[in-house]
């Protein structure tokens, strides 16, 4: 296994994904946001590499980009890399994603267009990294529960058949170097941040 993670934080005031009603550019940074790789590689040096990101999405036009660069640069097929977003509303707009929502002036466009451009760099640049990272490693899964999500279609709709399905399960894998100390944590949770 290998990991790696890069400081995806926009290096400037840029227009946030996720709501509408905002009619302004960022005005500071609170918490830093992160893109993480995981590569995974069995003994016949079969890999697959997860990258997540706090961003509300990455659409298919810098997934794309991200996933040829990768190809080319490490050998990795299309079908072994998974990218993943937090689905955070207090992330940067990646264009074209969403576009519909805002009006942006020319500085705040080509604002979005320099941090696409620079996301695809540290994209990049965070697998092959992991891939650099890696060595032995034990995995272990485990299952959890998280019962806060609730399903909003029928919520509290009794004559709609009252609320819809939820998903408690938390799988989680945990990644130790072969000293046994945690180099990862990887969990997924079917509920969509608010």
């Amino acid at each position: 296994a290998g990991v790696a993670r890069i400081d995806i934080t926009p290096k400037g005031p840029v227009w946030l994904s996720g709501y509408a009603a905002r009619t302004k550019p960022s005005e500071g940074v609170t918490q830093k946001l992160w893109a993480k790789a995981l590569v995974l590689e069995d003994g016949k040096r079969g890999r697959v590499v997860i990258v997540t990101t706090d961003l509300i999405g990455l659409p298919r036009s810098v997934s794309d980009t991200i996933a040829a660069r990768v190809a080319k640069q490490y050998g990795l097929d299309r079908s072994r890399l998974l990218m993943n977003s937090s689905h955070t509303h207090s992330g940067p707009v990646v264009r074209p994603n969403l576009m519909t929502m805002y009006f942006l002036d020319r500085g705040q466009t080509d604002a979005v267009e320099g941090y696409a451009q620079k996301l695809v760099e540290d994209m990049v640049s965070v697998v092959g990294a992991a891939i650099a990272d890696l060595a032995p490693a034990k995995l272990s899964v485990a299952h959890g529960q998280a019962t806060f999500a609730h399903n909003r279609r029928n919520y509290n709709r009794p004559e709609r058949g009252g609320p819809g399905p939820v998903d408690p399960d938390v799988p989680v894998i945990a990644v130790r170097s072969m000293d046994g100390k945690l180099r990862a944590t990887l969990f997924g949770y079917a509920c969509h941040n608010t």
